[in-house]
């Protein structure tokens, strides 16, 4: 675990661990994204004005993309050859969340722009 003492990279991770660790993310996975309501707002914005079948596949290469990012932290966290300390999470996840705010801003005003621009008022 994070902050235990034992560096991450001194583990054995077995079949059954690595069947756990997977279940255990995708569920992870399934709740962040239905609580999260920069998701919802992400993704509902940048599917405005598209038809079922677009909108559907904006949806599913928003979430292919946000599950390769993931995965990229994941896989740079495992791979970590020396212990990640608390301080250092709670770091990047204030960093992180200020990114994700400027982020969240600038999708408004793309969605106001984009409305603008195709005459809804």
């Amino acid at each position: 675990p994070l902050g235990s003492g034992c560096p991450m990279n001194h583990h054995v991770i077995s079949p059954d661990t690595w069947t756990a660790a997977f279940a255990g993310g995708l569920l992870m996975g399934v709740i962040h994204v239905v609580t999260g309501a920069d998701h919802l707002s992400a993704v509902a914005t940048l599917s405005c004005g598209n038809d079922r079948y677009a909108a559907t596949v904006l949806g599913v290469r928003w979430g292919l993309g946000h599950c390769v990012g993931l995965l990229v932290v994941f896989l740079a966290v495992l791979a970590a050859s020396e212990e990640i300390d608390r301080a250092s999470v709670r770091g990047v996840e204030k960093h992180m969340g200020i990114v994700v705010g400027l982020l969240m801003c600038g999708l408004g005003a793309y969605g106001l722009w984009d409305a603008r621009a195709r005459g809804v008022r």
